[in-house]
């Protein structure tokens, strides 16, 4: 069955309509997850360990039983012997948010504000005495 002329003519647009639809709602994909993601580590008390948290997690996910093997192989200084003893039961691949203790981490953030402004009002940090 051959193509008429206008369908023919009608075919590079059609295609390049749909190649762009499809970035579109890629980038609005990634553009929400990212955005989600940002919102949860910069509203977290310590956006490191948010982050380690998840990057373990997809870790976990990715490549399943990896770190297990690793640190029992190592003597049993792998995942375990880490800050927390590992995830806890039922937790395994989801990360774990609830990590930081709030009013601890508020303390060492007002013992580091008053260092700072010790050190700037005494000279600066670190001065030869």
């Amino acid at each position: 069955m051959a193509m008429r002329l206008k369908q023919k003519m009608m075919v590079l647009p059609t295609v390049a309509a749909a190649f762009l639809m499809a970035i579109v709602a890629v980038t609005v994909v990634l553009g929400r997850a990212h955005a989600e993601a940002s919102e949860r580590i910069g509203s977290s008390l310590a956006p490191s360990v948010s982050q380690a948290q998840t990057s373990r997690a997809v870790f976990r996910r990715v490549a399943p039983g990896r770190g297990r093997r690793g640190g029992a192989a190592r003597g049993e200084a792998g995942d375990a012997g880490r800050a927390g003893g590992g995830a806890p039961e039922g937790a395994r691949g989801a990360p774990r948010v609830s990590d930081v203790d709030g009013p601890k981490v508020e303390a060492l953030q007002g013992a580091f504000t008053r260092y700072l402004a010790g050190g700037v009002a005494g000279g600066g940090a670190g001065g030869a005495q």
